[in-house]
């Protein structure tokens, strides 16, 4: 499970721009690119001395394709790094309201959008999903992400209302009186968006429940076949198969909190 925050993206994006998105997005990203510029600004030092110098000492066509070359070796990085810096740009800034991050949001929709975020996570990343034991994996990628997009496009929206209203001078009584009810309204309007994360962090907790639970089985079962052919079948989905009565309430609890969301409504 993601214990830091990150960026939810529209899971109506094509793939490919998508992962240009996450790319641009990725702090490692902006890293990587610092680095390239560091490792190449010293070459504007040295290959134009190292040229002038071979140029001196050569004739005048030998000299002029010293130059001719070095310039080349130069101006091809120089130009890969400038083209990856105007990708990363201009996927920012073409798709920026196709991603929401919680440290860009107010406190309160801020650790709403992360403990949804934590849920999800803790969801795709388990193992009962990894192994099939989760039903229909795609299916549940896809809900689970649609979600999530809906939570983080309703706590962008909430957030921005909760910054205007708190920027607003409110000299008198009227004005105070008038940010207090928009601040009760948005209050009602955000308990579906609390009870859709609580029902998130609930499946997150069953899938944990059940996956420490059909973890124990599966030692006892390794245990108790030591001495014989353990098979080449997956003992987490031999486990599940035959459950006993424990480790199939939970995941039936697991199965239950999965048609939840399902049902979930998504912000249009």
């Amino acid at each position: 499970m993601s214990a830091l925050p990150r960026f939810s993206l529209d899971p109506s994006l094509p793939p490919p721009v998508t992962q240009r998105l996450a790319w641009s997005l990725d702090p490692a990203t902006s890293k990587e690119l610092e680095r390239s510029w560091e490792l190449l600004w010293p070459w504007f030092i040295i290959v134009p001395t190292a040229t002038l110098f071979a140029w001196g000492i050569l004739d005048g066509l030998g000299g002029l394709i010293v130059l001719c070359g070095g310039l080349t070796a130069l101006l091809i990085p120089l130009y890969s790094l400038h083209r990856r810096h105007r990708l990363k740009d201009s996927a920012l800034k073409r798709y920026e309201h196709h991603c929401v991050h919680p440290d860009d949001l107010a406190e309160t929709e801020g650790d709403l959008l992360l403990s949804a975020q934590r849920g999800v996570d803790a969801i795709l990343h388990s193992d009962l999903y990894d192994r099939g034991i989760i039903d229909d994996q795609l299916l549940s990628t896809v809900v689970l992400r649609d979600v999530e997009w809906s939570i983080a496009r309703q706590m962008s929206s909430q957030s921005e209302l909760r910054d205007r209203i708190s920027s607003t001078p409110t000299p008198g009584e009227r004005s105070q009186a008038v940010a207090a009810g928009l601040l009760a309204s948005l209050e009602e309007e955000q308990q579906l968006t609390r009870r859709q994360v609580r029902t998130i962090t609930e499946y997150a907790d069953h899938v944990r429940q059940a996956e420490k639970e059909l973890a124990d089985l599966v030692a006892a079962r390794e245990l108790s076949r030591l001495r014989s052919d353990p098979g080449s079948a997956d003992p987490w989905v031999e486990a599940a198969a035959s459950a006993d009565a424990a480790s199939l309430r939970s995941l039936s609890r697991v199965r239950d909190a999965a048609k939840q969301i399902a049902d979930m409504p998504l912000l249009p």
